[in-house]
């Protein structure tokens, strides 16, 4: 099927159809897991009095391009049946791993009218991810465990901590990160899901950075919630060497023991 006006930023990347119907979402790699598999996840309109219609069937007007200069879309659809004229804006941001859309709806016709827009996601996010994939059999095993995913989780559960127990649950998850390593302290990409050994890259570099990320927002959360019942002060002290941090986390601050 023809793509038209991809956006991405060399990690993530979407695609377009003629009609303007997203149906490829790339991420982590670009030309990898394919999150949708051609899959449309379309948007329409609804107004009062005007009926329903989805951007992209019959009765749809549209004109694409990128903004110049830009990889921005530019697109403008319009439904002379509806009523309505859509202006979209998209863009894969740079910083951010996100597709961004906003649209500009125009009434068409001279009275004022409620106008609603819907929006359909047929995702397929890892529902079977061939990427150095043990078994294809995803009912009992839906995946390999990756460092990177489990360190994500525990930032989630760190921002969410109240009270130093919350940190608990966090700690579990870097403390498995760790306990992965080879014995040279390398972090793999991922790990077999039946015996646990490391799978594809050894090491990567991005697991290194996200366990180290993820360790100081623990340290930094832990010395804000982590306090002393009679003076109020933080039992844990952020100046620490890293090596303290590391012993108070129960990880190996060098690897050769040095």
């Amino acid at each position: 099927m023809p793509r038209d006006l991809p956006l991405g930023n060399g990690t993530m990347q979407v695609n377009f159809d003629l009609k303007h119907r997203l149906v490829d979402l790339y991420y982590p790699y670009v030309g990898g897991e394919n999150h949708l598999l051609g899959h449309q996840c379309r948007f329409g309109v609804w107004v009062d009095g005007g009926g329903f219609a989805w951007v992209g069937d019959d009765g749809w007007q549209d004109a694409a391009r990128y903004a110049p200069g830009t990889l921005v879309t530019d697109v403008a659809v319009e439904h002379a049946g509806v009523g309505v004229r859509l202006a979209l804006s998209e863009c894969v941001d740079f910083h951010v791993n996100a597709f961004v859309r906003r649209i500009a709806v125009q009434n068409l016709v001279p009275e004022e009218r409620e106008i609603r827009l819907f929006c359909h996601h047929d995702l397929d996010i890892s529902g079977n991810d061939h990427y150095q994939q043990v078994s294809r059999d995803i009912g009992p095993i839906p995946g390999n465990p990756w460092i990177l995913c489990t360190l994500w989780l525990a930032e989630w559960y760190i921002s969410r901590a109240a009270c130093a127990d919350d940190l608990r649950r966090p700690l579990e998850g870097i403390r498995w990160a760790a306990s992965k390593a080879l014995p040279s302290g390398v972090l793999p990409e991922q790990i077999h899901p039946h015996d646990g050994t490391p799978l594809s890259v050894s090491p990567l570099t991005w697991s290194h950075a996200a366990f180290v990320h993820t360790v100081l927002r623990y340290l930094d959360r832990l010395h804000a919630l982590d306090l002393c019942p009679t003076c109020g002060q933080p039992r844990y002290r952020r100046e620490e060497s890293h090596q303290g941090r590391a012993a108070a986390l129960n990880v190996r601050a060098d690897p050769g023991g040095r």
